[in-house]
């Protein structure tokens, strides 16, 4: 879904964020420092208070919690969690979005003893859900693909690590599936086996243990995603396509103005 982006330091002007938590949208526009993150996060009681304050290691899921849609991994990052906190025990996992598999979810999240540790914050406002991305060290969504199927299931393209890695976020992903075609192993994030609670929780230790390296591979994912997603880049592509088409060389693609 796109949707108006203003502003977010040369990335494209219309961006395609959030439809993962039910079509809201995320600007970033206006909130520049971990600050100003931190604040608006707070606004929504302890769903910012407690879980976001400023000594805490945050985690990051955008995604439906729909029962039809388990495949999205949230169970897997779950199960991972018990592991990862007794290394970080300062970690806070939140999880964006809501849907009708969302009580099942939290009930397991209690089950795992991980009070203190995961937020389910709904659907969220536009701002608050930049606030959150910015506030955030690490994205996970180890979602499953069935790639041997004759009619594939699961993820599909995965726009959401793209939103990610815009926000200069390291993306944990699945090692098959659609997903592999953005996420670069060790370069931009980390690809995992998406069914495994060990492989995830150990990649999830390895970059809130290597900030450096957490670091780094964020701002390769935010300089890929503008090589490759800027409007720039699909207007070099199109002319690519349509020269190739017409055996001719085309002029460049003006941008839509109306639509900026």
């Amino acid at each position: 879904r796109e949707i108006e982006k203003k502003g977010f330091d040369g990335l494209p002007e219309r961006r395609s964020l959030s439809a993962q938590q039910g079509g809201k949208a995320a600007c970033a526009d206006s909130i520049h420092t971990p600050e100003e993150a931190r604040k608006e996060v707070s606004c929504g009681g302890p769903k910012g208070e407690e879980y976001f304050k400023h000594d805490r290691r945050v985690l990051l899921t955008v995604a439906r919690m729909a029962a039809s849609e388990r495949y999205k991994g949230h169970e897997v990052v779950l199960r991972a969690l018990p592991a990862v906190v007794a290394q970080i025990p300062n970690l806070t996992y939140a999880v964006v979005g809501d849907g009708d598999d969302r009580a099942r979810l939290e009930g397991l999240a209690a089950e795992l003893g991980l009070d203190g540790h995961v937020v389910f914050t709904g659907e969220v406002s536009d701002r608050e859900l930049a606030a959150i991305y910015h506030r955030s060290e690490v994205f996970v969504l180890p979602a499953v693909t069935a790639v041997e199927d004759r009619s594939p299931k699961g993820e599909g393209f995965g726009i959401v690590y793209l939103e990610a890695m815009a926000f200069g976020k390291p993306v944990i992903g699945p090692s098959y599936g659609a997903p592999v075609e953005l996420i670069r192993h060790g370069e931009n994030g980390l690809l995992v086996d998406p069914e495994s609670p060990s492989a995830v929780a150990q990649a999830l230790v390895s970059l809130f243990s290597n900030h450096e390296a957490a670091r780094d591979m964020g701002r390769a994912g935010r300089e890929w995603v503008r090589e490759h997603y800027s409007h720039a880049a699909f207007r070099e592509r199109l002319g690519e396509i349509f020269g190739a088409k017409t055996g001719a060389e085309c002029m460049p693609l003006k941008a839509n103005r109306a639509t900026a």
